[in-house]
Order: structure tokens, then sequence, then C-alpha cells
């Protein structure tokens, strides 16, 4: 071999050993980048609710922190918003993204359903019924030791309450708020055994529902019936009762106590003997129509559902077959209730927040005097079979 080939195929060696190590290093430099390793961000669910506030304190988180290990590549941002915020979010279509699953009142689903603004709702999860509570330091101050059982009992218990020196009221109901009517008005209603609603068409204007509007009239028009911030106010000892659901019961301890206040079934009316009707607040979910994680979105909210049970454990909805805990005896006393009574259920499947309109606005008009409560129920009777007509 020549010496010039010898240089030539040095020169070819040398070539392809930098090559080689120019390789090596490259590879390093990739590997180094995680480009062979590298996995997709984990996808971020949003859950929008109101719930935390009513639950031990992280025990939502908890329960996030478990489904994410059973899901790796999930994650859940837990978002809060009060009841009518996210009520508003939801129907007021304004463009703002409020979560891919979505806590959610069963009242609200026909309509989000019909706007096809969510998706998957749940049935109830939870239920907490509404039951009367009383302050037991008014009463007895008023010469009561037990709350009224009829309407014409709890009239004159108001009555006297007012008339004690100190400003007290004698039923304080919520002057804002979309439940003001579920939780305040229909109970009254619903306690006499009747419905609204029955086979999809209105029942107002019966003759139960008339004298049930009535007794509301009376007691607004003595000044027994007092509009204001309903926990709040009956919490701070200015009214002697309210109507609330029982998920309330522990604001109330903290505030009052356990031996300041109780709680009873709502007041019947007189001579009535038949089994009444109760309402309560419901937790459901539902997945956001807009969600572009539908998936993952549905995979979350199906977790919840099946964690239920422990949801209500931790909110005290019910004692139940569980352990009593120390605050048992009030939730004993709710679940008596609502053994006794029977759920009023006739708004599923219709639309909640236009009846409710409708209803609030013929109230107003009641209370104001310028419809007499037959009139009132004609107006109701008359404006709902519009809406529920086929």
């Amino acid at each position: 071999m020549k010496y010039s080939d010898f240089i030539k195929r040095g020169d070819k060696l040398l070539f392809l050993v930098a090559l080689a190590v120019l390789a090596v290093s490259v590879f390093r430099g990739l590997y180094s980048t995680d480009l062979f390793t590298r996995t997709e961000p984990p996808i971020t669910i949003v859950f929008t609710q109101w719930w935390d506030r009513d639950i031990e304190d992280n025990f939502l988180l908890s329960l996030i922190r478990d489904f994410e290990n059973q899901h790796e590549g999930i994650r859940i941002s837990l978002s809060y918003k009060p009841y009518d915020e996210l009520l508003f979010a939801l129907t007021d279509n304004n463009g703002i993204f409020p979560g891919d699953v979505l806590a959610l009142d069963p009242l609200w689903i026909s309509e989000l359903e019909k706007n096809e603004i969510i998706q998957k709702a749940s049935p109830p999860l939870l239920s907490f019924i509404n039951v009367l509570f009383y302050n037991t330091g008014i009463l007895r101050d008023a010469g009561f030791s037990m709350p009224p059982k009829s309407r014409t009992e709890f009239i004159n218990y108001a009555r006297t309450v007012a008339g004690l020196e100190g400003n007290r009221w004698g039923l304080v109901v919520d002057e804002k708020g979309s439940r003001r009517l579920y939780d305040d008005v229909f109970p009254w209603i619903w306690s006499a055994g009747t419905q609204l609603i029955s086979g999809g068409r209105p029942t107002v204007n019966s003759r139960p529902v008339i004298d049930s509007l009535s007794f509301l009239a009376a007691l607004k028009s003595e000044g027994l019936l007092v509009q204001g911030n309903k926990l709040e106010d009956f919490s701070s000892g200015k009214a002697a009762f309210m109507i609330s659901s029982s998920r309330n019961i522990e604001f109330v301890r903290e505030r009052l106590g356990d031996t300041s206040f109780d709680i009873s079934n709502i007041p019947v009316p007189d001579n009535y003997a038949g089994r009444s009707l109760y309402g309560a607040a419901e937790w459901a979910i539902g997945v956001n129509s807009a969600s572009v994680h539908e998936e993952e979105a549905k995979l979350f909210a199906d977790f919840l559902i099946g964690e239920a049970h422990v949801l209500a454990e931790k909110t005290r909805e019910m004692p139940g077959d569980r352990g009593l805990p120390r605050y048992a005896p009030f939730y004993s006393k709710a679940w008596d209730i609502a053994a006794v009574w029977e759920p009023a259920r006739e708004f599923s499947g219709h639309p909640w927040l236009e009846l409710e309109k409708v209803f609030s606005e013929e109230l107003s008009s009641l209370f104001s005097g310028d419809l007499t409560p037959v009139q009132t129920a004609a107006a109701i009777q008359r404006r709902w079979s519009d809406l529920l007509s086929p």
C-alpha cells in the first residue's frame, strides 16, 4: 500500500470515529432533555361546588387525592362558588367556563339538560330534610315549653314573641336567594299534604294551597314574617323560628350551642291528621357539556357517585344506621320526621326556574295587598299551566 493511500484511509477512520463521537454526544443531549422519556402533561379537571364549607375540613381534597392516585395523568382542581353564584354562572351564558364537573341542585337539572349545558347528571347524592328550627330560650321567655304543632298555635306563638321586649321577630325568611320559595313558602303548603304539581299539571288553585297562602299573608300583614338573612338572624337570636335544611344544624350549634335551640316538624293546618310532605336540600353532580375533557370528567363524576355514602357520613346527612355522634339527637329528630313524612319531589323534570319566577311575582302581589289569596292561586295556576303545557 502506498503511503498516500494509507493517509487517505486514516482520514476516513478518523472521520468515522469523529462521526460516532458526535452521534453519541447528540444522543446523550437528547436523552438529557427527556425527549425519549418525556410523558404528556397531566389533564386538569375543574370541579366547581359549594359543598366544601359544609364538609369536614380537607375531606374533599382527600377524596381528590384518592382519585388522582387511581388515575395517573388526571389532576383535579377544586373550585368554590356559592350556590347562587354557580346557578347564575350556569344559566347566564356569559361565556365564563364554570368547570368540568359541577355540583348541582336537582331542581336545576331539567333546564340545564334541556339547554344542553350539562350532561350525565346524577340522581341526588345526598338529601337534607327541611325542618322547623326554634329558639328554646325565646319560647321559654314567652311562656312556651313546647314547639307549635298547628298553624293557629304558630301564629299565637309568633304574636307573643313579637310582643316581648327586645324587638324579636316571629318567623324569619330569606330576603334573597334562589331557594327562598322552596325553603320558606312551599314547606307550609306541603305540610298540608298537598302538591303544587300532580300528573304534570299544576294544582295550585286548590283549597289547601289557598288556605296556606292565607296563612302566610296573615303572618306578613301582622309583621310576624320578616325577610332577612335567615341563618344569621336566627343564629343571632333575632327570630324565634326559621325553616331550614338539617345540614344547617351544625352552623346553628356553633352559634347558639346545644341547649338554646331545637328542631321540629313544620306545623300543619288545624285539625289536619293526614300525612305531610317535606322538601329537602339535595346535592347532585353533572358534567359540563362544554368540557374539552369529557371522558376524564365522567370518570371523576362516577368516582364521586361511588363515594356518596362517605359524603353522607362526613356531612352528617342523617345518622341512619351509622354510629351516633354527640350531636345525634338533632339529626335523629330529622330522621324521625323523614320517616313519617313523604318527600316532595314534584318539580323533577319541570322548568323550576321559570315556575319559581312566576310564583315569586304573584306572591309579592299577595304580600303587598294587591291580590287576595284566591286571586293569587288563580294567577299562578294560569301561568303555570302555560309553562307546563305540552
